[in-house]
């Protein structure tokens, strides 16, 4: 399950649709109360909870409530953020709230490479925040949260300056305790107009076979606002399935837009899905670690079946 705390972000990255002037979705934050209704719905579920969708969770002043509010639900956890709001005492607060796992989305070795990347972002004091945040949870001799940073595959990455100054940030961090150091493939935010999109990504991205997305079967989203949207890359809520208040989650879940939306998606009809269409996932080999044809069997035989 996919929450977003807010769609707001303070940097402006040029692969990240978040912030465009024809961006075309409206800007704000999750109210706590609006929060708790949506992960109520959620106990007794096997439910990770992502809070993050468009924007920075950090910007959410009420973050280490929403992670010890999903906590008691049973769920486990975790968001991205950029880092460069994390403080000392907020690394505390949310280490002490539960939460399970965080992922720093960092970029780059050196300054001039993270700030072309991470527009907003200064290296230096974003690297101490990693790092001062591994040290919180050193000392609190606390196992969770598990903690990643991730570094996009764009071209600079894969010359000999990129690989050296990546070993090294990698080295630096793994001795302090940073449990994965990821570079992820670039990609296109569900066909979003971005700058130089999808930069160093697959090449023959958009006349690569098409294959089926798993997303549809494994979860939700709810923005901000409490709109629920069938996919985490729906950053704009282009394809709204209800709200929350007006629609229960599992009705939501089985009913009639989801599986029409299942089904189109079972047949490869992407032309009736915009969203989709353009999209990296259906193209992408593997998808939350698997092999795409693993995911791809899964789903026929749902489809057979008749499951949803």
């Amino acid at each position: 399950m996919w929450i977003e705390p807010t769609n707001r972000c303070n940097l402006r990255c040029p692969m990240c649709p978040t912030g465009l002037p024809d961006g075309g979705a409206s800007s704000g934050s999750m109210d706590l109360s609006l929060f708790h209704r949506v992960v109520e719905q959620l106990r007794d579920r096997s439910t990770v909870v992502y809070l993050h969708l468009a924007g920075e969770p950090l910007l959410h002043p009420d973050l280490p409530e929403m992670v010890s509010v999903a906590r008691a639900q049973g769920t486990l956890v975790g968001f991205f953020t950029n880092g460069t709001l994390l403080t000392d005492a907020l690394a505390s607060r949310l280490i002490g709230a539960g939460l399970d796992w965080i992922g720093f989305s960092f970029d780059g070795w050196d300054p001039g490479s993270h700030s072309a990347v991470r527009v907003g972002s200064r290296f230096e004091q974003t690297l101490a925040n990693v790092e001062r945040f591994l040290e919180t949870r050193r000392r609190r001799a606390s196992r969770t949260p598990r903690v990643t940073l991730s570094v996009i595959d764009l071209p600079p990455v894969r010359t000999p300056a990129g690989r050296a100054g990546l070993d090294a940030l990698r080295r630096r961090l793994t001795s302090l305790g940073l449990d994965e150091f990821q570079i992820t493939p670039a990609h296109r935010w569900a066909g979003a107009s971005v700058a130089d999109p999808p930069a160093g990504g697959p090449a023959g991205e958009e006349t690569a076979p098409s294959t089926r997305c798993p997303f549809p079967w494994s979860g939700l989203a709810v923005r901000w606002d409490g709109t629920y949207v069938p996919c985490c890359i729906d950053l704009s809520g282009a394809m709204p399935l209800g709200r929350v208040g007006e629609h229960r989650l599992a009705d939501l879940w089985n009913g009639e837009t989801m599986q029409r939306f299942r089904s189109r998606m079972a047949r490869l009809d992407l032309d009736t899905l915009p969203l989709c269409r353009r999209c990296h996932v259906v193209r992408d080999r593997r998808w939350f670690g698997l092999p795409r044809r693993v995911w791809a069997e899964l789903l026929e035989t749902l489809r057979v079946r008749g499951g949803r």
